[in-house]
């Protein structure tokens, strides 16, 4: 048993390194974290370029700034969330200096306060169809891709999920989609090719690929426990990531810091994605 299992990393080894695809210099990777300065420190003086920090848009004013400026500083880039800014969030803004019962006051008032900082590069929006797809939200959505376009130059990135029913439609007014699966362990990570490749031919934009480097077993509502929801190996993250670049997937984004911190191979798993980012851009275009 021991031997077959040699075997078969040996043949993922050798897979790899024949199915490894040249990135451009445009080419974007991120992580999923909160707005939070040690999740700024766990990436700074890496080639990981930005994160999206769930919960920017509930912050408190002088919190929010400080987070702005120390990214800055550390040279990471960050996609300013504005995903719970709808009122069936059970996470909607009350907090913030920009709270209010309107939604589309909330987020004008989100964006022209900190739409001048440096390191806010986009802002993001939509990532639960739950909330979505009954209907309610949707004028909400594209009157906030309305306003962001008349107020801000930065970009637009949109998870469409669930993507059949959304991508036409967050398609039409985004500027980067963000879109993936978590294939392991009930599929191999060559899943990630099919919806990737799907994305990037129907939607005519550029496409970042969400890659897992968590475990399900991590969420209750998985029902999976450590074994039969075990995170994916580092050598099929390696798969993933090129999997998802022969596809033709813009740039990557992994599924999250918070969560690969909380594995017991955390450091480890976090310091083999900056490695393997850090080498895929030392032969790009």
């Amino acid at each position: 048993m021991a031997l077959k299992r040699i075997f078969l990393m040996i043949f993922a080894l050798i897979f790899i390194i024949k199915n490894s695809y040249a990135i451009d210099k445009d080419f974007m990777v991120g992580f999923y974290s909160f707005p939070n300065k040690h999740y700024i420190d766990l990436v700074s003086n890496s080639k990981i370029d930005f994160l999206i920090p769930y919960g920017t848009d509930g912050m408190k004013d002088e919190d929010l700034k400080e987070f702005l400026n120390y990214a800055e500083k550390k040279n990471v880039k960050i996609i300013f969330s504005l995903k719970d800014c709808y009122k069936t969030s059970k996470w909607y803004p009350k907090n913030s200096s920009c709270a209010s019962d309107n939604e589309e006051l909330l987020v004008k008032c989100l964006i022209t306060k900190y739409d001048a900082y440096k390191s806010v590069i986009g802002y993001y929006l939509a990532d639960d169809g739950s909330y979505t797809i009954d209907g309610r939200n949707l004028p909400v959505y594209i009157n906030d891709f309305k306003n962001i376009r008349n107020l801000s130059y930065k970009k637009i990135f949109v998870n469409p999920l669930p993507f059949d029913k959304l991508m036409e439609t967050f398609g039409q007014y985004s500027d980067y989609l963000i879109v993936g699966l978590y294939p392991i362990p009930d599929q191999s990570p060559e899943a990630i090719y099919n919806v990737i490749k799907d994305a990037v031919d129907r939607s005519g934009k550029p496409v970042i690929a969400l890659i897992q480097a968590h475990g399900k077993y991590q969420y209750p509502f998985y029902k999976k426990d450590e074994k039969t929801g075990r995170p994916p190996s580092l050598i099929e993250i390696r798969q993933m990531v090129n999997l998802a670049i022969k596809a033709g997937a813009s740039g990557i984004i992994f599924y999250s810091l918070f969560d690969v911190e909380k594995l017991p191979d955390g450091k480890e798993r976090l310091e083999f994605i900056k490695k393997l980012i850090e080498d895929l851009k030392k032969g790009d275009k």
